[in-house]
């Protein structure tokens, strides 16, 4: 069952927005496990999922030396080096269109009501695929396609960039271009930056000059489909599941903020569907990061690390994110990149 009282996917964007000073009285806890020193200073918060990522699949892959970058961060998580592992649970029903939404709203499926892959929907009289907001009967289109319907207007709750837009605080979704315009990203991220890539290689490049760029305070989010995509066509043991995690542990080590050597650097890794870890390095710098990690699968670790850094007497704090959710997308290399749907494995 769900743990919605600080040890659930629930409570990873209540922490995001106790982090940065946007939570209220009416929201869920933030994680009850996170150490708080890890919060310290913390100005920017970051979350990076990687779609499918399977525990046991990302032990695999670190094993393996698929993943080097990853299996460096692993092992320093381990060792408790600077990191800490929080294991929670995802919402019920797991589902991805519930699980993104509570994401997107630190609110449960019963309060935004996007609960299932298929619902009965009286406004449009019509059985609703709710991950794109279509009919049920046809493959592609949206009810959101007409521009006189208004997707706002059957959103439930805000959403956290909503909030944090209020405060002045902005956020950024880092996803796929081809979500730039779909109905949950409509839905519940209008309020952020929408920061688009094509292939999934650019994401890290993408998540780089966020980290560099973006204000503080600030909310960083960014999203990895592929290993999904590839386990569910060729299974998660598959030489195309393990090259493609070599990939996502090659942009991952992209997105790295590597400052001068004297004042360290800080990276961001991904997590798993069942469980998750995170860790980071101190970059140095006054603009400090702290991470977070979630799955929407029934299990999972998260996450935070934090290290400090001695830079001309003062001591400056950073942390970096982490998340994995299960959510199918388009694939870069696969003969469907033109299509994009979102599921829970």
């Amino acid at each position: 069952m769900p743990d919605y009282d600080g040890g659930g996917l629930l409570n990873v964007p209540a922490t995001v927005l106790d982090v940065l000073g946007a939570r209220e009285a009416g929201d869920a806890p933030p994680l009850t496990g996170l150490d708080p020193a890890l919060r310290e200073g913390v100005k920017q918060v970051v979350v990076i999922l990687a779609d499918g990522l399977g525990w046991w699949q990302l032990e695999m892959f670190c094993d393996r030396g698929d993943t080097p970058f990853l299996a460096e961060l692993r092992e320093r998580a381990r060792r408790r080096e600077g990191a800490q592992l929080i294991e929670a649970t995802t919402v019920f029903p797991s589902t991805t269109a519930a699980a993104i939404t509570t994401l997107n709203t630190a609110r449960t499926p019963l309060e935004h009501g996007n609960i299932a892959y298929f619902i009965w929907l009286e406004e449009f009289a019509q059985v609703t695929a709710m991950l794109r907001w279509g009919p049920a009967i046809t493959r592609r289109g949206s009810y959101f396609d007409d521009p006189a319907v208004d997707p706002l207007r059957h959103v439930k709750v805000p959403s956290i960039h909503a909030r944090l837009h209020q405060r002045g605080i902005p956020s950024y979704v880092i996803e796929p271009e081809i979500f730039r315009s779909e109905a949950m990203t409509r839905m519940h991220a209008a309020e952020a930056n929408f920061v688009g890539y094509v292939v999934p290689s650019t994401m890290g490049v993408r998540l780089h000059a966020g980290l560099v760029d973006a204000p503080r305070p600030s909310y960083v989010y960014a999203y990895w489909s592929g290993i999904d995509t590839v386990s569910h066509l060729y299974g998660p043991r598959s030489e195309e599941a393990a090259i493609e995690a070599t990939i996502f542990d090659v942009a991952v080590r992209s997105s790295a903020i590597r400052p001068p050597a004297s004042r360290g650097w800080c990276s961001c890794i991904p997590t798993t569907p069942r469980r998750s870890a995170s860790t980071s390095r101190g970059n140095g710098r006054a603009r400090s990061r702290c991470s977070i990690a979630t799955s929407s699968s029934r299990r999972v670790c998260s996450g935070a690390a934090i290290r400090r850094w001695r830079d001309g007497g003062s001591v400056r704090s950073s942390c970096c994110s982490i998340a994995t959710c299960r959510r199918r997308s388009s694939r870069s290399m696969d003969r469907r990149s033109g299509t994009a749907v979102r599921t829970a494995g």
